[in-house]
C-alpha cells in the first residue's frame, strides 16, 4: 500500500511467557469467535421459515449484528484499558452466549435483539484481542496477526461445515453454545488481569494527522464489508445449483477455505512479494472469483468461484491491520474509529447486497456489491501507493 511500516515498542511490554500464553489463548478464542461472527451466513436459508419473514428481511439481521458491534467497537479500546483483558473478554463472551441462545426463537423482534446482543460481545472482543496480540508481538506483528486471523477463519469455515454435517440449526446451536461456555472458562483462567497503560504521546497525536485514519477506515470498511457480503450471501446465491439449503452451505465453506489458505500462506508469500504486489494479486484473484461465481452454471463452478474469491480477499485484513497498528500504534484512540468503520462495512454492505438481488429479481445480482467494493478498494490502494511514492521522491530530492 506504499505505507511505511514502523515498529512501536510498548512501554508496558509483558514477559515472554505471558505474551505467549495470551497469544495462544487469543488464537483459541478466535476459533469460536469466527464461528459466531459468520453464523448468519450458513443458517440464513433456514431463517425465513423459522422466523416467518422473507429472505430479504432475514438479511437485515446482518445490520443488527454489525451495527451493534460498531457501537461496542468504538468503546472497546477504552473499556480494555479500564477492565483489562480477562474481564473484558469474559464479559463479552457471556454476551455472545446469551445472544446465540436467544437466536433460537420464532419471534422476529427477539431474533433482532439476540443478534444485536452477540454483536455487542463481538464488537468488544475482536478489536481487543487484535490490539492485544499486536501489542504483545511488536517484532513479528504481521506474521502473528496472520496466524491469529487464520484461527478466526478456521471457525468461519467450521460453521457451514457443521451445518452441513449436522443437518439442522438446533444441533449446530447446541455445539456453538458448548464451545462458548468453554471459551468463557478458558478466558477467566488463562487471561491476564493486567490493564494496558495508555500511551500519552500516541493519544495526544491521535488526530493530528487525519489522512491515515481516513484511509485505513475506508479500506477496512470495504475489506470487511466485501468479506461479509460474500460469506453472508454465498449459500443463498448458490441455492440455484444445489438441491437443499444444507448443501448450498458448501459455497460458504468454499469461500472460507480459500480465505484460510490465503491468510495462512501470506507470511510465506510475503517472502517473495512486497505488500503492494500481494495486494494487487489479491484484488485480481478476488474480482475474478466473484465473476466466476456469478457466471457459474453448475455447483462445482460456483464452488471454484467462491474459493477464488475467498483466496483473494483473505490476505487483505491482516495486511491492512498490521500496517495500521504499525503506523498509528496500538494505543491510538483513532484505531477505534478504524475498527468501527470495519463493522460499519459489515453492517451495511451485506443488506445492500441482498436488496440489490431483490430489486433485480435474481440473487446473483447481490454479487454486484462486493465486486464494486473490491474495485473501489483496489483503486484506493493504488492512489495511496502513487501518492506515497511521489511524497518519498519529493523528500529525497530535497536532501
Amino acid at each position: 500500500m506504499g505505507l511505511p511500516q514502523t515498529i512501536t515498542i510498548e512501554h508496558d511490554a509483558p514477559s515472554m511467557a505471558e505474551a505467549s500464553r495470551l497469544t495462544i489463548l487469543s488464537c483459541a478464542l478466535f476459533v469460536i469467535i469466527g464461528v459466531v461472527t459468520t453464523l448468519l451466513g450458513p443458517i440464513l436459508p433456514f431463517l425465513p421459515l423459522q422466523l416467518g419473514v422473507t429472505p430479504e428481511r432475514a438479511g437485515q439481521l446482518f445490520f443488527w449484528q454489525f451495527a451493534a458491534a460498531t457501537c461496542a467497537t468504538l468503546a472497546s479500546s477504552i473499556v480494555l484499558s479500564k477492565l483489562g483483558f480477562r474481564a473484558l473478554i469474559g464479559a463479552a463472551l457471556v454476551l455472545v452466549l446469551i445472544g446465540v441462545a436467544g437466536l433460537q426463537t420464532s419471534h422476529w423482534v427477539i431474533a433482532c435483539c439476540a443478534v444485536a446482543c452477540y454483536g455487542v460481545g463481538l464488537g468488544f472482543s475482536i478489536p481487543a484481542i487484535n490490539l492485544t496480540v499486536s501489542r504483545l508481538n511488536p517484532i513479528r506483528r504481521s506474521s502473528v496477526l496472520c496466524i491469529l486471523n487464520c484461527c478466526w477463519v478456521i471457525g468461519a469455515v467450521s460453521g457451514p461445515l457443521l451445518v452441513f454435517a449436522l443437518g439442522t440449526p438446533d444441533r449446530f446451536f447446541t455445539l456453538v453454545k458448548v464451545g462458548l461456555a468453554l471459551a468463557i472458562v478458558a478466558s477467566l483462567i488463562f487471561g491476564s488481569a493486567a490493564k494496558p497503560r495508555d500511551n500519552g504521546r500516541a493519544s495526544g497525536k491521535a488526530f493530528s494527522n487525519l489522512k491515515p485514519t481516513i484511509v485505513f477506515s475506508i479500506l477496512l470498511f470495504l475489506a470487511v464489508g466485501v468479506e461479509n457480503s460474500m460469506s453472508g450471501w454465498a449459500s443463498s446465491v448458490a441455492m440455484r445449483h444445489f438441491s437443499s439449503a444444507s448443501r448450498s452451505s458448501l459455497a460458504t465453506a468454499a469461500f472460507w477455505l480459500g480465505f484460510f489458505f490465503s491468510r495462512a500462506g501470506a507470511p510465506l508469500i510475503l517472502r517473495k512479494l512486497t505488500d503492494e504486489q500481494l495486494l494487487n494479486r489479491s484484488f485480481l484473484c478476488a474480482i475474478g472469483g466473484v465473476l466466476v461465481f456469478y457466471a457459474s452454471v453448475n455447483g462445482p463452478m460456483a464452488l471454484v468461484g467462491c474459493g477464488l474469491a475467498g483466496f483473494g480477499v483473505g490476505a487483505l485484513f491482516p495486511l491492512i491491520l498490521s500496517r495500521m497498528t504499525g503506523e498509528m500504534g496500538t494505543s491510538n484512540p483513532a484505531l477505534a474509529i478504524c475498527f468501527g468503520f470495519a463493522n460499519l462495512g459489515a453492517a451495511l454492505l451485506p443488506p445492500l447486497a441482498g436488496k440489490t438481488g431483490s430489486v433485480f429479481g435474481d440473487s446473483g445480482y447481490a454479487l454486484t456489491v462486493p465486486l464494486i467494493g473490491l474495485l473501489a478498494a483496489a483503486i484506493l490502494v493504488r492512489v495511496r501507493t502513487l501518492s506515497s511514492t511521489d511524497s518519498a521522491a519529493s523528500a529525497a530530492s530535497e536532501l
